[in-house]
């Protein structure tokens, strides 16, 4: 089997990852459907927080965002492919998209570092400037709300096709982010396992769940239970939580999972409150706020990778760069 570069959890320091995507282009655009073609008829209200279209359809608003995240300090590009599995996709008659948008998903935050490490980086005071020193990562989703409706098998099958086009796309790791299960954690496990062989490639697959108000999943599991089925899986690099405001409560949690497990731990809590009617953030945190909420968890030595969420932005991005 080939390797990615020097995986993300044998880095002896934290890496950044990107900020919001989604959030972020829906703030900027006001809704992200007015920047879509007519050929998109079905991108309605249903389908008007999905920010993943814009990849083909505003390729520079893309990277522009990704070049600001590596002017900050970001080391892991995290696609623009949330939400660009087959099953979510095709609820809106997008399904045919699914491989375009993954595969070019990955082209875009490739150039994104190309372009900033040929042009941009003699303006940075970044330590390194070559492509190996930053990564793509291949963000998948979960399936939907209503992922109590599909099988198993249904799910795998999914992110399989998922997985495999960031991967074979060139993409250096898949995080599997905002679980709201251990059902959809256990299914993108399951299919990275499998695009694994199937691709004869080696990769990182890290998994990040997000938290309801009384810091159980979504889906009713407490946290315990989530650490277990990751371990159990075998094939994790790491476990984090993410998209958990504020800050404080999201690294207060992150730090119950070190009791948990032996993984490596990330966190990229939200730096506001969203809402579902896609208005702009609320109460937003200062960025001197959330980086001083990673402290514990950098000391502890097992901070693999550390970011902002929903309402954050490049100066969160830049204090935790001050910060470790």
């Amino acid at each position: 089997m080939t390797s990615s570069p020097k995986p993300i959890s044998d880095h002896c320091r934290t890496l950044l990852t990107s900020g919001p995507l989604g959030t972020t282009f829906r703030e900027l655009m006001s809704h992200g459907r007015r920047v879509l073609p007519r050929r998109f008829k079905y991108w309605g209200d249903d389908y008007s927080g999905v920010c993943d279209m814009l990849t083909l359809t505003e390729p520079n608003l893309v990277d522009t965002l990704y070049r600001e995240y590596l002017y900050a300090g970001a080391d892991i590009l995290l696609t623009n492919t949330f939400m660009s599995n087959r099953l979510t996709l095709s609820k809106c008659g997008l399904g045919d998209y699914a491989h375009r948008l993954n595969r070019e998903g990955v082209l875009a935050a490739r150039t994104a570092i190309k372009y900033f490490n040929d042009i941009d980086c003699g303006d940075s005071d970044m330590p390194a400037c070559s492509d190996s020193s930053r990564y793509v990562a291949g963000a998948v989703g979960g399936i939907s709300v209503d992922e109590n409706l599909y099988s198993n098998e249904t799910m795998v099958s999914a992110y399989l096709t998922q997985i495999e086009t960031l991967v074979g796309a060139g993409c250096d790791c898949v995080i599997a982010e905002t679980m709201t299960s251990t059902a959809s954690a256990a299914a993108a496990l399951e299919a990275a396992a499998l695009a694994s062989i199937r691709l004869g490639r080696n990769f990182d697959t890290h998994v990040s769940f997000t938290l309801a108000r009384d810091n159980h999943l979504p889906s009713g599991e407490s946290l315990q239970h989530a650490a277990e089925v990751v371990g159990a899986s075998g094939n994790a690099a790491s476990i984090g939580l993410n998209c958990v405001y504020p800050s404080s409560r999201a690294a207060e949690q992150a730090a119950r999972l070190l009791d948990m497990t032996r993984l490596p731990v990330s966190l990229r809590p939200s730096a506001a409150i969203t809402y579902s009617d896609l208005s702009i953030p609320q109460d937003v945190e200062a960025p001197e706020t959330v980086a001083q909420s990673f402290e514990p968890l950098i000391k502890s030595g097992r901070l693999c990778m550390a970011g902002v969420c929903c309402g954050g932005g490049t100066h969160h991005i830049e204090a935790l760069r001050q910060l470790i």
